[in-house]
């Protein structure tokens, strides 16, 4: 049975194989990089990493690099970085806003596209709108209030209509989501988006940790409880391993 792509919001602590776990998807990917260099590194110990020599790249200011399969020469992951090294003055997240239009037009190029990570996107554009768009605003809350709008914008509206797979990665937020008579944790997001960001992903899941010892393993929570946010329109099995093959266990049956 053929298999159609999906869209993924995958939220976990920290070092709980989120990134391992969208290197999984099909190639090549499209990784839009918030994340420090080094967080990539699943990606970039895959093949040769080479530096993208294009116009596009060059114009728009965006540093990019493929890494190269030495075999087959194909292109198994193109990594963008959204960089702020100096907070003063940001620009990453004016370069992102402008680069995601064109995604549209060229998600059939890529097996899979992912943002790493929610977390550190919105860090950006809350400096972008402090220090650049909006700098008088007298009450703090008003660049939340801009952060979820955007938020809206982007994962709610233009990525959840990419015609390829798409990856969000975001960590796990402190806060509780009222649903039903009770409480649910899920993605560090912004303000109601805890709540909204699963309504336009089929698949969300929980990366976490089960088991101590020898026996711990790394698994994705794939369906609800009273605890967590989780979903699967494929059926993809409950507490299975972090790996895009694992998913399909149980589609078609």
């Amino acid at each position: 049975m053929t298999r159609p792509f999906i869209h993924c919001l995958v939220y976990g602590a920290t070092g709980m194989f989120k990134t391992r776990f969208a290197r999984t998807f099909p190639p090549p990917h499209l990784v839009l990089a918030f994340d420090p260099y080094d967080k990539l590194t699943p990606f970039l110990q895959r093949g040769d990493v080479v530096g993208v020599q294009d116009q596009f790249y060059t114009q728009q200011g965006i540093e990019a690099v493929d890494v190269v399969d030495p075999t087959s020469h194909n292109v198994l992951s193109r990594v963008e970085y959204y960089a702020d090294p100096d907070p003063e003055q940001p620009t990453a997240y004016r370069k992102f806003s402008d680069r995601v239009p064109s995604l549209s037009s060229e998600a059939s190029q890529w097996g899979t596209i992912i943002l790493d990570s929610l977390t550190f996107a919105q860090n950006a554009y809350l400096r972008y709108d402090e220090k650049v768009l909006n700098k008088g605003y007298k009450d703090p809350r008003l660049y939340y209030a801009d952060l979820k709008r955007e938020l809206v914008a982007q994962l709610l509206s233009r990525f959840v209509w990419l015609q390829t797979n798409v990856i969000v990665i975001a960590h796990v937020s402190d806060r509780k989501d009222e649903f039903g008579e009770g409480l649910l944790r899920g993605a560090n997001a912004v303000g109601q988006l805890i709540g909204e960001l699963p309504a336009g992903y089929g698949e969300t899941y929980r990366a976490h940790v089960k088991g101590a010892g020898k026996e711990r393993r790394f698994a994705l929570q794939t369906q609800a409880d009273n605890l967590w946010y989780a979903a699967s329109q494929i059926n993809a099995p409950d507490g299975c391993e972090p790996d895009y093959e694992k998913l399909w266990e149980n589609w078609g049956k």
